[in-house]
């Protein structure tokens, strides 16, 4: 007996098809559906991109797939071939559309975002309960799993033949995220974000009424000048569209502060996590906003797409339950008063919190298909967050410091010019990589990388040849010690006790209010004044003349 190369190497499976038209879409399947059912010997999972959205989205959906192909994650199958050469048993997808139903195999349609609140142009109702979306030639798609009760009334009104195939099930992401709450701190700390620090994201969705199209973007740059970093953290969440869309870059708009401590996870994973960890949401009508706040997320409005979507609907509700950004106002004293107000607005309605959306869903697809359910693996909780390829510490910033009443006040806000300086400039100056703002700094720091004390003097040495124009150096050491050396040519040696970056910053500013030439800073204990304005305290070791 021979073999054909056609010939399967297991014959008794199931083939499912995840499509989308969208990554967003796609995004859904690969990471909240399919751990549910991967693990399943007899069933085998292909991808495709669903033709017929804006050709924008549609090439960033087959980039994305292309991307898991490389990466030995999925497998791809294009369009063309379903139904022809390739028979799936089942077909899922997050993009709600006739081309499913077409092919006359059982389907289900999921949402890839909170709900089915937005209305657009080419529909008669709101996105995913639509019948232009649910219907074709009479056939209903088989089932029709919905995120919320709200859902389910705007389905009667708008799609009223699809009611007997539709069950509010939940929402698989709001599922993982709620299962992930726990890990929060997890999250924060591979954010970088302290225990006693606050982290602010502002979100956009995508189109003319969301916060990018009304052209707050730079509300993340406005926060990060406005506000002490030692307080504060900020981190952006954009729509794929927005990237994948005909405007400009997020990324690479916003590409100077992201390498200077603004936070923003890949567009693909990471806003969920993000969203776990943060204190307030700066937002809009999106999906990233509805999340936050059905976790009780503090959240503050900067646009609002009322004309987007059902004025009676329950998205239009929380609009106006929730406040507004007040631009015209300071933000740190806002943000806490949102913060300690917490979020009173209850998402139950959008996003059903009394159900199993993973146990439900993985025990259709089962029926759907015809065999015996394996036991319900549970739905995964998140993974940490990474952060975009562009993202880095911050580099440069404006440091002010008030002595007095026995402690130090040093207040610090990352810029990216010297013009926006009030204080004394520091800069890492291993990170840099702009000579303009290097030139002007006040104070330059290699503490990235510990050096043996030899190397941190010679490194000292040389950046006081190569840029002779600052008034202190630091270098840390091997030993954890930091050396620092002033335009004078003194050489302190410190043992930090804190925030390293802070005390050296701080000792140049109480440097420069010292009267010029004072002899006795050569001893470590004309620094007592000094050490004394810290909790933990720094030390001053030594501090010699060098030659």
């Amino acid at each position: 007996m021979s073999i054909s190369p056609s010939d399967p190497t297991y014959r008794d499976f199931r083939r499912v098809l995840f499509c989308g038209k969208n990554p967003q879409a796609l995004i859904r399947l690969y990471f909240d559906l399919l751990p549910l059912l991967e693990r399943d010997p007899r069933l085998r999972f292909d991808f495709a991109v669903v033709p017929g959205s804006d050709p924008k989205h549609e090439i960033a959906a087959h980039r994305f797939l292309r991307k898991l192909e490389l990466g030995g994650r999925a497998t791809v199958v294009q369009w063309t071939e379903v139904g022809k050469s390739y028979h799936p048993e089942l077909v899922v997808s997050a993009s709600p559309t006739p081309e499913v139903i077409k092919l006359g195999v059982p389907a289900m349609f999921i949402t890839h975002g909170a709900g089915n609140n937005r209305l657009r142009t080419d529909l008669t109702g709101p996105y995913g309960l639509a019948r232009e979306q649910l219907v074709w030639n009479g056939n209903v798609v088989r089932w029709l799993p919905l995120a919320g009760r709200a859902a389910w009334r705007d389905l009667r009104r708008w799609c009223p033949e699809a009611v007997p195939n539709a069950e509010v099930v939940g929402d698989l992401r709001y599922e993982r995220i709620c299962e992930s709450r726990a890990l929060r701190r997890e999250y924060r700390r591979k954010l970088g974000v302290k225990t006693d620090e606050r982290l602010v994201v502002v979100s956009s969705t995508w189109g003319d009424l969301s916060l990018a199209g009304e052209g707050r973007m730079n509300l993340a740059t406005m926060f990060l000048n406005a506000l002490p970093m030692d307080e504060f953290k900020v981190a952006v969440i954009p729509h794929p569209n927005i990237e994948h869309g005909a405007g400009p870059s997020v990324a690479a708009e916003l590409g100077r502060w992201l390498g200077n401590g603004l936070l923003m996870p890949p567009i693909e994973e990471g806003w969920a996590a993000t969203i776990i960890a943060a204190d307030l949401v700066v937002g809009d009508s999106g999906s990233v906003t509805q999340y936050a706040a059905a976790i009780r997320r503090a959240v503050l409005l900067s646009a609002f797409g009322y004309d987007q979507m059902p004025p009676d609907g329950a998205l239009a509700g929380f609009g106006r339950a929730t406040s507004w950004l007040n631009l015209d106002k300071p933000f740190a004293p806002q943000f806490h008063e949102a913060i300690a107000r917490g979020q009173g607005f209850d998402f139950g309605d959008i996003l059903a919190n009394d159900r199993s959306p993973s146990g439900i869903i993985h025990a259709k697809v089962y029926e759907l298909l015809g065999i015996q359910p394996p036991e319900f693996p549970g739905p995964t909780t998140l993974p940490v967050p990474e952060l975009h390829y562009r993202c880095a510490p911050t580099w440069a910033w404006d440091v002010k410091v008030e002595f007095g009443r026995g402690f130090a006040q040093v207040t610090r806000r990352p810029v990216q010019s010297h013009k926006d300086v009030e204080g004394l400039l520091v800069v890492r100056h291993e990170d840099c990589d702009d000579n303009r703002i290097r030139t002007r700094a006040n104070v330059l720091l290699h503490h990235s990388d510990p050096l043996p004390r030899d190397e941190a003097i010679e490194e000292l040495v040389g950046l006081h040849e190569d840029w002779p124009h600052w008034d202190l150096a630091s270098a840390r050491t091997c030993e954890g010690e930091l050396l620092m050396l002033t335009r004078q040519r003194l050489l302190i040696r410190v043992q930090p006790g804190g925030n390293a970056d802070i005390i050296a910053s701080a000792l140049a500013s109480w440097l420069a209010e010292q009267p010029a030439n004072a002899a006795r800073l050569c001893r470590a204990d004309a620094f007592v004044d000094f050490e004394r304005g810290f909790e933990p305290a720094p030390t001053i070791l030594s501090v010699e003349t060098l030659g």
